[in-house]
């Protein structure tokens, strides 16, 4: 038996509609509420004007979100019972961010989460290498990465709930800190990095606490300022868009200049012999390059002959290792250099 997934149209519909001259798009779109799960402070929706994986990811970064991550089976079991995979659209399958990295062999999460919890269907995703979509009863297959479907997306927002007494000494601290999270009863450590006076919150790290528990923090570390900036150089997040997410995961955003002053005293830092991801994009409007927190684009530093939308696939932003700004493939993995306000 084929394991393709079975996509369920309405077909009356549809040919009823273009009698009446409207898109199929406009009667399978009825997105669903944006809902938290209190238990990980997240927000998720579903969206069901359909989209090739790729186009979803671009669809909820836009949104400052991300293709949702479904890493254990509590979140799972939320999702499901919350009917974020019930589509009045017909489809049976939606689209979340994980994905086959060729360069580590293995499934990853577009977030850089750890990949641990799995809820494959029987015989997936055997050899397969084409991204995550889920049923509507939670499991997942790998799908053709260019057909279309619903997608769902997830949204981090910071909170300040910590369930067990913390030993925090942030004194001197400054930038981008190192954590580390321990359970002193049962020798558990979640390691993690936030900015110097972001809410330190273990539980919602990955650390597993009980009624009783003792946890201490160890913080350590921190990069160079610029004004009231903090910067990082992250080295293994991978393609424009799971770097965006990663940055916004930790607190800041890929990096924005408003000045040469400004470049040049991050560059100085940062220099390295190759290109890496800065937060300046056209992927919305081709021609029209946005920076990620919105700010005006008062400064630019493109080398000579760029922008060029090569091949008509570059919409993101790279500094090249003379420092000049070239537009490239938004897949492409580079580092990506981190801002934290």
């Amino acid at each position: 038996m084929s394991n393709q997934p079975k996509i369920k149209l309405k077909l009356a519909l549809l040919m009823s509609s273009m009698c009446l001259g409207v898109y199929h798009a406009d009667i399978v779109q009825a997105d669903s509420a944006r809902l938290l799960n209190t238990a990980n402070s997240h927000y998720y929706q579903r969206f069901d004007l359909v989209k090739s994986w790729e186009s979803a990811g671009k669809a909820c970064a836009a949104t400052r979100g991300y293709l949702a991550t479904i890493t254990s089976q509590e979140e799972n079991d939320w999702v499901v019972a919350s009917k974020l995979y019930s589509s009045p659209s017909g489809y049976n399958y939606f689209w979340l961010g994980g994905s086959y990295s060729e360069a580590d062999k293995t499934w990853v999460w577009d977030t850089g989460e750890a990949w641990g919890y799995t809820n494959w269907t029987a015989g997936y995703p055997g050899s397969s290498q084409e991204p995550l979509a889920v049923a509507k009863n939670g499991k997942w297959i790998s799908y053709n990465r260019n057909n279309s479907l619903p997608y769902v997306c997830e949204w981090n927002l910071p909170t300040d709930k910590v369930d067990a007494p913390v030993d925090v000494k942030t004194e001197g601290f400054s930038g981008v800190l190192a954590v580390d999270c321990e359970n002193t009863a049962t020798d558990q450590i979640v390691s993690f990095k936030k900015k110097a006076g972001a809410i330190l919150d273990c539980k919602a790290a990955g650390l597993k606490i009980n009624s009783g528990d003792a946890v201490s923090v160890k913080v350590t570390g921190a990069t160079a300022p610029f004004v009231t900036h903090y910067y990082e150089l992250n080295t293994s997040c991978g393609g424009w868009f799971t770097c965006k997410a990663t940055a916004e995961g930790l607190g800041g955003h890929l990096a924005t200049f408003s000045s040469k002053e400004e470049q040049a005293f991050v560059y100085s830092k940062f220099k390295i012999a190759a290109d890496f991801w800065i937060g300046l994009s056209d992927f919305i409007t081709e021609g029209t390059f946005q920076w990620v927190n919105d700010e005006p684009l008062a400064y630019a530093n493109w080398d000579a002959g760029e922008p060029n939308n090569k091949g008509g696939a570059e919409d993101c932003t790279a500094i090249s290792s003379n420092g000049k700004w070239i537009d490239s493939s938004c897949d492409k993995t580079l580092p990506a250099l981190i801002e934290y306000e």
